[in-house]
């Protein structure tokens, strides 16, 4: 007497296609340019993803291939990985968390001063 895993694998071969492998994940560890991540990410935008889960931004820096990738897929951030800690788990992304990971670090975070005639 098997699972009920055993009957759902029965009921999901009669109704599949032929197997085929298939990439799991989008991208290697940010190493994607972000117009390779953009041509991916059209690739993938035929499977339907409505999210997007970047991982390993401690390492790479580079969100230019994260942001071209759900720009022209269409698709929403929905937590990010910014820890090489495993067990510190993924952080909720908003545009001021994002905001804050684009910036440089150090960057001004007050408003520019107002521009006066005499500056014109």
């Amino acid at each position: 007497m098997g699972t009920w895993w055993d009957d759902w694998a029965i009921w999901l071969q009669q109704r599949s296609g032929r197997k085929i492998n298939a990439r799991k994940t989008l991208g290697k560890k940010g190493l994607f340019d972000p117009m390779e991540a953009a041509d991916i990410a059209v690739r993938f935008n035929v499977l339907g993803p409505q999210r997007l889960l970047a991982t390993r931004l401690d390492l790479s820096r580079r969100l230019g291939g994260a942001l071209a990738a759900a720009e022209v897929a269409a698709l929403s951030f929905c937590e990010v990985s910014i820890s090489p800690h495993v067990a510190d788990g993924l952080t909720p992304i908003n545009p001021v968390s994002l905001a804050r990971l684009l910036l440089p670090h150090g960057a001004p975070t007050s408003s520019p001063p107002q521009m006066t005639e005499a500056a014109l």
